[in-house]
């Protein structure tokens, strides 16, 4: 446009008109560039069931409008940056978040946004690559005791009777509620005296 030369770098032809595509979209330092809300605005509209699941949406959601677009919103996306990554990741970390609940957020959430602007080529390096993230202390199972079955058991019949098939069929088969709440009359084989788990419910 006569005010800026730029090498690409490249003898490619095709990698040559994808850089042009590039600018052509206002994708480099010339004019506007998209914004981290933008995009994210655009990006959670082509989010829905059943391609992407109910709770993840929700996650979606719950984490960009909670923790990244107040940090993140107005900035552009090719400037964020493995260091303001990093820097970001500390804060949710001392304002009481779990490890697992960051990784979640970061590793998660918008890293599936950064990828969508990978393919659309809106950027072309992946800042999420450089995080790496320590393995989160397990804690190994301590179920409940027989003992102590049977005393949740009988305190749920006695005082709240309408749930104690819901607590009995989870302590006797070890479901999560997600998976007990989420059961339907097909899915039960008195004869065989089975139950199918093929999904959950959030």
């Amino acid at each position: 446009d006569g005010r800026l030369n730029r090498s690409l770098k490249t003898k490619v032809k095709r990698f040559a008109e994808a850089r042009l595509s590039q600018y052509v979209r206002g994708q480099f330092s010339l004019g506007p560039k998209i914004t981290v809300k933008e995009y994210y605005e655009q990006w959670i509209e082509t989010k829905s069931e059943p391609s992407v699941r109910k709770s993840t949406l929700r996650d979606y959601r719950q984490h960009f409008e909670t923790y990244v677009l107040p940090v993140f919103g107005t900035e552009q996306l090719v400037q964020v940056s493995a260091a303001r990554l990093l820097s970001f990741r500390s804060k949710l970390l001392a304002s009481g978040l779990k490890l697992k609940t960051c990784q979640n957020i970061l590793g998660g959430s918008f890293r599936a946004l950064w990828r969508a602007a990978m393919v659309e080529e809106i950027v072309d390096k992946n800042p999420f690559a450089s995080l790496k993230w320590p393995t989160p202390d397990r804690w190994p199972p301590d179920p409940f005791t027989i003992e102590e079955q049977d005393k949740i058991l009988a305190h749920v019949q006695g005082q709240q009777p309408f749930y104690y098939p819901f607590v009995y069929i989870m302590f006797m088969t070890g479901m999560r509620p997600s998976e007990a709440v989420a059961l339907r009359i097909s899915d039960v084989a008195p004869e065989r005296h089975t139950l199918s788990i093929t999904k959950s419910r959030h």
